[in-house]
């Protein structure tokens, strides 16, 4: 056994107590709050040994973190931390990652509160990354694929029913498998794995069919293009477009997660 790995399995033994200590410690002593936000900013790098005791041990770091948000925040009086602003949007960034979306939205809401200057244009960037904004991205990609590559054939084979609803189930399960094995890398095997992945798909699909909606109207503009557009195809396409926009953004994006902020 190497030296890294008896300080990680040591660590690992020692964990448990230094999880419980740092949830009972009481975050109305300046002390106490300092100590809470090392403890948590330990867990935010990718090899850290905090972050990988979490996954190991199967704790609810999201869940933790939310209950010791408020160290984090500043105090009037007695107080010199000056970095909660950048240790929040840190933060931010790592809940979107990992796609814990409750604890995203309750940092949003502190980091809007905190910088009071042009309120609107932080809660707009803050919040915008609610609606997956590398989902459209990922899409064009997509469609670019598809309708240069496989156009012809997903015309001609989405024509009949019975292979565009084949197609269209096939396409939308392994994207949702992709996704949950996207999340289960990026948290372990927690309770809330098939949750968050299917809130994530279900922003997917809604994203896939507004492009669809939008060609769907686009085309209505002019009667022969409408009498051309055929569910069929138009979902054989969209499906197919889904699929390897997701596919992209996981193994050709630099991005860790769909969710990764902008």
């Amino acid at each position: 056994m190497s030296d890294r790995d008896q300080v990680n399995t040591a660590f690992l033994a020692d964990f448990p107590a230094i999880h419980k200590r740092i949830m009972d410690l009481d975050l109305s002593a300046i002390g106490y709050r300092s100590e809470v936000r090392s403890f948590f900013l330990e867990c935010v790098p990718e090899t850290s040994d905090h972050r990988y005791a979490y996954r190991y041990l199967n704790l609810d770091l999201e869940g933790d973190l939310a209950k010791k948000l408020d160290a984090f925040s500043p105090v009037e009086t007695g107080d010199l931390y000056m970095l909660g602003v950048h240790h929040l949007r840190l933060l931010r960034r790592v809940a979107f990652q990992r796609y814990a979306f409750g604890l995203a939205l309750d940092i949003c809401g502190r980091l809007v509160k905190q910088e009071k200057e042009h309120r609107v244009r932080r809660w707009l960037w803050v919040y915008k990354d609610v609606i997956l904004p590398r989902v459209p991205l990922a899409l064009m990609v997509g469609y670019g694929v598809v309708l240069g590559s496989f156009k012809d054939w997903l015309v001609v084979l989405g024509r009949e029913s019975g292979f565009a609803a084949g197609l269209l189930i096939s396409t939308l399960g392994l994207s949702w498998f992709l996704i949950y094995c996207n999340i289960r890398d990026r948290i372990g095997n927690s309770p809330t794995l098939a949750g968050r992945a299917s809130k994530v798909f279900l922003g997917c699909v809604l994203w896939s069919a507004l492009f669809l909606w939008t060609g769907w109207k686009l085309a209505g503009l002019d009667s022969n293009f409408e009498k051309l557009f055929d569910w069929n195809v138009a979902l054989s396409l969209g499906s197919s477009a889904l699929l390897i926009a997701i596919v992209v953004q996981f193994f050709f994006a630099k991005a860790i997660s769909i969710a990764d902020p902008l």
